[in-house]
């Protein structure tokens, strides 16, 4: 049976070995979080790119380190062999098979402190394998009876990573954590109780005591104040990539001549009711990208694709030689884009989803749009913005998200009022599409 233990580590820091566990008898205490992160021998883009690993149901460390296209695969258990207890790091992408014995004059169980070659394409460099540390939080005294200092808190990070918008720009920071003030960042955010409720807050300069989510891992909090400036803290899990502040989660690559520069976005449609869009595909590709803002979460900036969607139309006209109404084929032009919104309300900067916008624009005017586009899209001059329905941002899969198209609804708001078209639109109507139901992947 594997669990819980406060003598192998604070709180979730660490699983005891009570009956059984893979590598018995070597390890009362493993950590239950590794992190894992590559250094590289000469400058490199792939340099301090890091993963945070965690013990499975199997008693192993499974996962992935990607640098550039590369998805190197990871896996680090505890091994018995010949009565002689070993840490492995295997990944058969990199053709690294290492063990580390483990002894009082080797490496421990409780702080593995692993580090192996690797080789990638781009650049050679150190894996190294450290636990995830928490601090314990010393308990307040009351009556001889030990309680949690604030809220439920036994355990807080050791690292807390700290943004602070300005309105103007955003800097990011790393604070270490000091039990004598009880503070990360020799007293810029200090940990206090609330002495009506207990609960835990966040004292910082600039801001009101800021109630304080979650311990441990999952600790955070967010403000802003009345000059629209905001603060947000999370704990760092291995590095502070996870707190988002400007952007869209847009993915960026790395170039050693040009810098950070943010990456084609892929995307598909699903039309079930509008066949020439139905399985259309293509990329997102950005605009001007070399002087946009780069956040932990990606970069702002408007991703347009130059591919465009012909839905077939009818429109009708005026016949002058016998004066009927007729019809002509006829075409309407659908044109995409993302966008990082930056007008768009978020009550938290760490949302990476927040200000995610499709940019649908057409060539005719119908239902749901709203005036020219902030930028011309392939000869489309109307447009929408269009929030997902669902999103979802992680730093090794880049972003996620499904818009739904059922805004564009094809009703024409222009008419003949007179003549023998009396009645009929002046738009070129689509003859088989339909957008109910129709959504945009990314």
């Amino acid at each position: 049976m594997v669990k819980h233990n406060p003598n192998c580590g604070c709180g979730e820091q660490g699983i005891c070995n009570e009956v059984e566990l893979s590598g018995s008898p070597c390890c009362r205490c493993v950590p239950r979080r590794l992190c894992v992160t590559f250094t590289s021998d000469d400058p490199c883009a792939c340099d301090g790119i890091t993963t945070q690993l965690e013990l499975d149901e199997n008693q192993e460390y499974v996962g992935a380190i990607v640098c550039g296209d590369e998805y190197a695969d990871l896996l680090i258990y505890i091994e018995y062999s010949d009565e002689t207890c070993y840490w492995r790091v295997v990944s058969e992408y990199l053709q690294i098979d290492s063990s580390d014995e483990i002894s009082s004059t080797g490496k421990s169980c409780e702080e593995p402190s692993l580090s192996v070659n690797a080789i990638f394409e781009e650049c050679a460099g150190t894996i190294s394998v450290e636990r995830y540390d928490l601090e314990r939080l010393p308990p307040r005294v009351t009556d001889c009876v030990e309680e949690p200092w604030c809220g439920g808190c036994d355990c807080i990070c050791s690292t807390l990573c700290l943004a602070r918008d300005n309105g103007y720009s955003v800097e990011v920071v790393e604070l270490e954590w000091d039990a004598d003030t009880r503070s990360w960042g020799n007293g810029e955010v200090t940990l206090e109780r609330d002495e009506t409720t207990g609960d835990c807050v966040a004292i910082t300069a600039g801001f009101d005591p800021i109630p304080v989510e979650g311990c441990g891992v999952g600790l955070s909090f967010f403000a802003r104040n009345e000059m629209d400036q905001s603060v947000s803290g999370k704990c760092k899990t291995c590095s502070c990539n996870a707190l988002c502040v400007h952007g869209c989660c847009f993915p960026i690559l790395y170039n050693p001549y040009f810098g950070w520069y943010p990456e084609v976005i892929p995307f598909s449609i699903s039309a079930p009711d509008c066949p020439e869009a139905d399985g259309f595909t293509s990329e997102f590709a950005p605009l001007l990208s070399n002087d946009k803002t780069r956040g932990a979460c990606g970069v702002c900036g408007q991703y347009p694709t130059l591919d465009t969607v012909l839905i077939q139309g009818q429109a009708h006209y005026v016949d002058e030689h016998d004066d009927t109404c007729k019809t002509t084929p006829c075409g309407i032009k659908l044109c995409f884009a993302i966008a990082c919104d930056e007008d768009a309300s978020v009550s938290d900067p760490a949302d990476c989803c927040g200000r995610v916008r499709l940019i649908l624009g057409v060539s005719e005017i119908y239902d749901g749009t709203h005036g020219p586009l902030p930028v011309p899209l392939s000869g489309c001059f109307y447009f929408m913005k269009i929030a997902p329905s669902s999103c979802s941002c992680d730093e090794e899969g880049g972003i996620s998200a499904i818009f739904p198209l059922d805004a564009l609804t094809f009703v024409c708001k222009e008419f003949f009022s007179s003549g023998p078209c009396l009645g009929y639109p002046k738009c070129c109507t689509p003859v088989t599409c339909s957008f109910s139901g129709a959504t945009l992947v990314i």
